[in-house]
């Protein structure tokens, strides 16, 4: 076989590998965000992006192309409007506890008068359940109700350590408080907190989901519900509808898919933890955790010795992603992303958040465009059409039988000459 001859065959041999092999490390996807002016945007991160782009969102970038054809980077920040919550302390001294007909009294004498709206117990006693009267006074003669009937309870066994202690109430503005608990005996106040709690509200996505499987285990003890997205989304927060009226406080966990893997014996789901807690009929089921980007939950309930819960239904939320972004010129903007291999970008714009108006210009973007960088598109239908296959094989058993043909000729002619 000629040296030349080799060297075709294996190239011709090798033709599908080097398809396969190519590959584009650039952005798969654009969106077109207009033609913008100079100055500052507020651009809103629509939810099917999420499932597209790395998952710190390293990977989005945007870009201006002026009028006379010039590309320059668009520099952003990623803004996450979680809220926040600021805590202002009261000092505080107990004076005068008393005990009478209706239970122990404890009086809170404020050091100044300022808005307060928590006041936060703690108790030596580990099992309770109380339903106490808050009352304010400016001169300890008359009193006024601030909260009535709040129920506190602290639980402590083999399955939960629970307690809900903190009485919440509208902002007052009172220079004695009196906590009035009807308990049988006197309570072990230990130390308590007098404070005001400023909140920030967050904003959120409402999400879709759907409980795909429920599963009661262990003679009823655990109760196991799936929850499916309809697309992966950055959750944070799940609200849990219970329909019993009963009182309960059940431990849970709530878990997400990290990957799966099928197996001779069927698929094998792995979840890692998002968040642990009790539910309860004492306070709101609404739990909030750190983002993390989902499309199916794992809920495990523990009932102990109880009967099952019965859970209406549940709000899965996620908070609202957008991106501040600054135009220094006059351009036609896009916004990539879908690139796997890229990092987190480093804007001077991270250092100067301070100086973003409060006043910004919010844009929409457009509809999402598949660049033709995508290689599964351009790939798969090369090695998948019969066509293709049929006539790679057809030109190597040619080739192959003309090279046997030669062969055979030369030896033939070798013998005659002989």
């Amino acid at each position: 076989m000629s040296p030349r001859f080799k060297t075709y065959l294996v190239a011709l041999l090798l033709l599908p590998a080097g398809l396969l092999m190519a590959d584009n490390n650039g952005y798969h996807y654009r969106r077109d965000l207009g033609s913008l002016s100079s100055g500052w945007y507020k651009i809103g991160l629509p939810d099917s992006l999420f499932g597209k782009t790395n998952t710190d969102l390293s990977d989005i970038r945007i870009y201006g192309v002026t009028e006379h054809g010039d590309t320059s980077p668009v520099p952003y920040i990623i803004d996450v409007a979680t809220g926040s919550e600021n805590e202002v302390n009261a000092p505080f001294k107990i004076i005068n506890p008393t005990h009478n007909a209706t239970g122990y009294n404890y009086t809170f004498a404020v050091a100044t008068q300022q808005t307060i709206n928590r006041i936060e117990l703690h108790f030596e006693e580990q099992n309770f359940d109380w339903k106490v009267n808050l009352s304010g006074s400016q001169d300890l003669q008359h009193w006024q109700p601030v909260v009535e009937n709040y129920r506190i309870v602290a639980i402590k066994n083999q399955l939960t350590d629970y307690g809900f202690t903190t009485l919440l109430f509208p902002d007052a503005k009172y220079r004695y408080y009196r906590v009035q608990i009807p308990a049988a005996t006197q309570p072990n106040l230990l130390n308590a907190k007098v404070f005001l709690k400023i909140l920030k509200p967050g904003f959120y996505n409402d999400y879709w989901c759907s409980a795909t499987n429920m599963q009661v285990l262990n003679k009823g003890k655990t109760m196991v519900v799936d929850l499916t997205l309809h697309q992966p989304e950055p959750v944070s927060y799940l609200k849990i509808q219970v329909g019993d009226s009963i009182d309960y406080e059940r431990p849970f966990v709530l878990e997400y898919l990290t990957d799966s893997l099928k197996t001779e014996k069927g698929w094998v789901y792995n979840y890692s933890n998002l968040t642990e807690g009790v539910l309860s009929s004492v306070e709101p089921n609404e739990f909030k955790f750190g983002k993390r980007l989902c499309q199916r939950l794992r809920l495990t309930v523990q009932n102990g010795d109880n009967p099952g819960l019965t859970i209406k239904s549940f709000v899965v939320k996620g908070y609202v992603y957008s991106l501040y972004a600054r135009v220094a010129q006059p351009a036609n903007c896009y916004m990539l992303y879908g690139n796997k291999i890229a990092s987190t970008p480093d804007y001077d714009l991270s250092k100067f958040q301070n100086k973003i108006p409060d006043s910004t210009r919010q844009i929409t973007p457009g509809g999402e465009e598949v660049l033709a960088s995508v290689p599964a598109k351009q790939i798969h239908p090369l090695l998948e059409n019969k066509a293709w296959l049929w006539g790679i094989m057809a030109c190597i058993i040619l080739l192959l039988g003309l090279f046997t043909f030669k062969m055979m000729a030369g030896v033939g002619n070798s013998e005659q000459n002989q």
